[in-house]
Order: structure tokens, then sequence, then C-alpha cells
């Protein structure tokens, strides 16, 4: 029987920001799972979950820079996470 796969992905506060986050999440991560509690939204896929700074310009409309903006909206995360200018990944451990 095969395993599944761990949920990974980050806790966004909720706003306007997170707003685009996740519109650019839905870009790429068809199994993504976004369960809002208020104040925050949990945004979590199996196993592997990409965040691409092109999708969040696409989205935005405008300049958007990573990590910087990721750090602003994120206040936890599940997995790891891999950071650059371009993208943002969280995988399993």
């Amino acid at each position: 029987m095969a395993e599944r796969a761990a949920a990974v992905g980050p806790v966004l506060r909720a706003g306007a920001l997170t707003d685009v986050l996740v519109a650019a999440l839905r870009e790429v991560n068809a199994d993504l799972s976004v369960i809002d509690r208020g104040g925050y939204l949990r945004v979590s896929a199996p196993g592997r979950l990409l965040l691409r700074r092109a999708d969040c310009v696409a989205t935005l409309g405008d300049a958007f820079e990573l990590p910087a903006a990721l750090h602003q909206a994120m206040t936890g995360y599940a997995g790891r996470l891999s950071l650059t200018d371009h993208e943002a990944l969280w995988s399993e451990d």
C-alpha cells in the first residue's frame, strides 16, 4: 500500500496580500487545499507546493518581491521551505 504524502504549505494572515498569494498558488498546484480560519488561512498540498513570483506578478498586475512579500503574510508553515527570488517551494521533510 502506497504511503500518502504529507501536507505541506504556509499559514498566511488573512488579507489582500494573502488573496494574491492564494490565487498564484492555484495556478500551479492542482491539489491545493485552503482552510479559512478567520484571521489566517492554512494552505497546503500533498508532498509539494510551489509559489512562483511570475504568477504573483500576473495576479497582482504589479511588482512583487519574493521572499519579502511572503514573509509579510506567512506566520508559519509545514514541511521544508526553499526560497529564492523567483519561487518558494514547500516539500516533505
